[in-house]
Order: C-alpha cells, then structure tokens, then sequence
C-alpha cells in the first residue's frame, strides 16, 4: 500500500511529462486551480499567403508543458528540434517532455487559407501553476 500512495505522490509532483493525454480545456490537476494573473507568455503570429501560421510562444519564467488546440481545419507541422508532438484526439500540439522551455514554435496549415480560426493554449509551469484559456 505505501509504494501505491508513493508512485501517486511522484506522478501527481511531475504531472504528465509526455504531454497531454487528449484535447481539453483545463488540465486534471486535482486540488488546484487555474491562474487568473498575467502568465508572462508572449505569442507570435505571422501568416503566410497560402494560409500558413507561424506561432512562437515565448514566456519570461520557463514552463515545462503547453497545449495549443485550434478550431480552424488544417493540421500542425512542428519544425525539426521543436519539443512539440502532434495530438491524436484533435487538431492540437502538445510537449514531449516536462523539461523546462521558454519557446516553443509550430506551424498551422489552413485547409482553407481565407478560413477564419482561434487557437486556445494551456501553458503549465509546474503541476499547480498554469493558465488557461489563452486565445489568440
């Protein structure tokens, strides 16, 4: 029984180091809420002609996960050495590991380059620190 609290403790301190589990608004961080502050995240976008969105997120304090959802059609790319993976359970992106980053980039491809969209972003600094709802 002690080594059963002991893993719950050790997964509940590191939360989900291989990203999130599936598209959601808010993170299943038990007993703690969302921060309702400034989170010191910057974002970036440039679109291309063809419909194409750079995305750079930036933060002044490192995070260790994100999770960038879309309600437009198309897909994410995640250029080469990025800590980033794509969803399968919905046109998202997510971190790879919970190692600390102060900028992650991606790409959306529009199916449809004059489509109107928004992205949604979670960012996660530790398991009782993080941010919803981050539009943009």
């Amino acid at each position: 029984m002690k080594w059963v609290i002991l893993f719950g403790l050790i997964s509940l301190s590191y939360g989900l180091p291989t990203g999130a589990p599936e598209c959601v608004d808010n993170p299943a961080h038990y007993g703690t809420s969302a921060q309702t502050g400034p989170s010191g995240i910057e974002v970036n976008t440039e679109m291309a002609d063809d419909g194409s969105v750079f995305i750079q997120v930036l933060a002044d304090s490192p995070f260790k996960g994100v999770l960038i959802t879309t309600t437009g059609a198309g897909q994410f790319l995640v250029p080469d050495g990025q800590p980033l993976q794509l969803m399968t359970t919905c046109t998202g992106i997510t971190h790879v590991s919970n190692a600390t980053k102060s900028e992650v980039n991606a790409i959306f491809i529009k199916d449809d380059p004059a489509g109107s969209m928004e992205f949604n972003m979670i960012i996660v600094r530790d398991f009782a620190t993080y941010w919803t709802g981050i539009k943009f």
